[in-house]
């Protein structure tokens, strides 16, 4: 079976090591520990502004701390409450609703004096802030209402502080 060629040489094996001598030859005990990366500043500020996104829209719009812009003068009275609107003829108030939000109607007229009752018909939280900072509603979710009674003449804009496109007016004769 040779058919006249040499056998392969093996290479030899290199002969074991020695254990090491403990005095020498001491490993550390103590686990490498990683070097952790810097977070690059456009990683950082892309991850806070999805997390401000993601409270604003948890917490819906306003801050809830029912804001009394206007307290004190005869010409401003507004109301906040949790409780659903009360039924027809309740209340002298107009009624208006927020729901997709839109203010429903956009233009509501009253006379002086007159009031209107605003109830939030969506599932997150709106409010019905003046332009002009006379009055500030927070309607926490749905069926939650606030009203505002208008004693000045004239015609009175709104919004909602975080929908900002949502928009209305009262007109006061």
């Amino acid at each position: 079976p040779d058919a006249g060629f040499p056998p392969t040489p093996v290479p030899p094996r290199p002969p074991p090591r020695p254990p090491p001598d403990t005095e020498e030859h001491t490993v550390p005990t103590t686990p490498r520990r990683r070097t952790p990366r810097p977070i690059q500043p456009t990683r950082a500020r892309a991850g806070t502004a999805a997390l401000a996104l993601a409270l604003a829209v948890l917490t819906g719009c306003g801050s809830g701390d029912g804001d009394d812009r206007g307290a004190g003068d005869p010409a401003v009275t507004a109301t906040t409450s949790s409780a659903p609107t009360p039924a027809a003829g309740a209340s002298d108030a107009v009624p208006a609703e927020i729901s997709g939000f839109r203010f429903e109607p956009e233009e509501i007229r009253v006379a002086a004096g007159g009031e209107v009752r605003w109830t939030n018909a969506d599932e997150v939280r709106h409010t019905v802030t003046a332009d002009d900072g006379t009055f500030d509603l927070g309607l926490d979710g749905e069926g939650s209402g606030g009203s505002h009674r208008f004693t000045e003449p004239g015609t009175h804009a709104y919004h909602c502080s975080v929908h900002p496109s949502m928009t209305g007016t009262v007109l006061v004769d």
